[in-house]
């Protein structure tokens, strides 16, 4: 690739503009995500710097926030809910008022069981 000498440090020399912006934006970032204690995750951020006149996408306050590991707090998810690990049966009142709904000669069914006892599967 052929280039002359005037080119390359005129190139060279030039201000990165985007960069430079960027530098702003994040700026405006970190302000608005530590007033509000780190609550605010990247949709209120953006909707704070639209509001505050800068004109810009979401994306790239996604891509800011990223790269400043900055992640909202979200109080609502502590852990999802694993299989239940415990004992895992049928309990028989449920077995015997089944059986005794459905049928009246099984009532020495429903005497012998105790109300809590768990039949396992």
């Amino acid at each position: 690739m052929e280039l002359s000498r005037s080119t390359y440090y005129f190139e060279i020399g030039k201000k990165d503009l985007v960069t430079l912006r960027n530098e702003g934006l994040l700026k405006a970032i970190v302000s608005i995500f530590n007033q509000n204690k780190g609550q605010y995750g990247v949709r209120r951020v953006h909707h704070e710097l639209i509001h505050l006149g800068y004109k810009v996408n979401h994306k790239r306050v996604y891509r800011l926030m990223r790269m400043a590991d900055f992640m909202g707090k979200r109080p609502g998810e502590k852990g999802k809910h694993g299989a239940y690990s415990g004992c895992v049966g049928i309990r028989k009142n449920f077995l015997y008022k089944a059986a005794w709904s459905d049928d009246n000669s099984l009532s020495s069914l429903r005497s012998a069981l105790k109300p809590d006892e768990v039949i396992s599967i």
